[in-house]
């Protein structure tokens, strides 16, 4: 059992739908520096979290650094049941599994969460959520897999474009 502290700002989704014009671009990459170091703790227990998206992202206060990430009722450990036969079922919020998982070819690795965390930091900055304007159905993920991914505003400054475009989302 894991229990978490309460979250009064809620989840990442919710927030940035209310918040996203008030938050100035410290506060954008601080939440990005401390999501990545939480993904990075799970990530040294050998915990893949399989369902990472801005819903399983919660905080007391977004403005000083305490997100947490929730639900790991998909979580796995790294090497448990190597030979299940549903280790490739695919699980999760469509715009945030990666290609590789969609496909077939890959099961959840620590690979496809850095995929998820590409696809939330592509929120964070932009304040859209990927996809938006496109039924989340079979064709977007034949799509993903085909190299589609969220397109970053034009008035986005050029050093964080150029970030998103190293981050495992691309």
């Amino acid at each position: 059992m894991m229990v978490l502290e309460y979250a009064a700002d809620g989840n990442l989704r919710e927030y940035l739908k209310i918040n996203f014009n008030n938050t100035n671009w410290y506060q954008k990459l601080d939440n990005l520096y401390n999501l990545s170091l939480n993904l990075m703790e799970i990530h040294e227990l050998d915990i893949v979290h399989q369902d990472f998206h801005p819903g399983n992202i919660l905080s007391s206060s977004f403005k000083s650094h305490n997100i947490r990430i929730s639900d790991f009722g998909l979580s796995k450990l790294i090497g448990t049941n190597p030979n299940n036969p549903e280790k490739k079922n695919i699980f999760g919020v469509l715009p945030y599994i990666a290609p590789e998982v969609l496909s077939g070819d890959e099961e959840y690795t620590k690979v496809a969460d850095a995929y998820s965390f590409g696809i939330i930091a592509y929120e964070i900055v932009t304040g859209f959520p990927p996809y938006p304007d496109i039924p989340h159905d079979n064709d977007l993920a034949m799509k993903i897999c085909n190299g589609l991914r969220p397109k970053i505003p034009f008035h986005t400054p050029k050093l964080i474009t150029r970030m998103l475009g190293c981050s495992s989302y691309t």
